[in-house]
């Protein structure tokens, strides 16, 4: 009974991770966010989030953003060097989200 559970539950987390990354196959984002070092690490295959937040990666055409998770009981966020990365990627996606209504405003 206990492997039959345990079946199941890996299935799910790989259905799930799988469905994740296959899913922008079939909507083709132009700015993919992740939030938190999981989604950096299964999407980008990055390794901390302190390495890749406040930067732009490409991603199968599309600009990735990744951001810290929001929760409060990280204090990753009470560094002010990690506070400034967080700011630096506020500024990153909206710019991206600018450059992309630019793009679709000429057409």
């Amino acid at each position: 009974m206990a492997a039959a559970t345990a079946r199941r539950r890996r299935a799910s987390r790989s259905s799930a991770s799988s469905g994740a990354t296959g899913s922008s196959t079939l909507v083709r984002p132009l700015l993919i966010v992740p939030v938190g070092g999981l989604a950096a690490r299964r999407l980008l295959g990055l390794k901390s989030v302190t390495e890749c937040v406040g930067r732009r990666y490409d991603y199968e055409g599309a600009a990735a953003i990744p951001l810290p998770h929001p929760s409060g009981a990280s204090s990753w966020l009470n560094d002010p060097a990690n506070r400034a990365r967080v700011a630096a990627a506020a500024r990153l996606v909206r710019a991206e989200v600018a450059r992309i209504g630019r793009d679709r405003a000429e057409g």
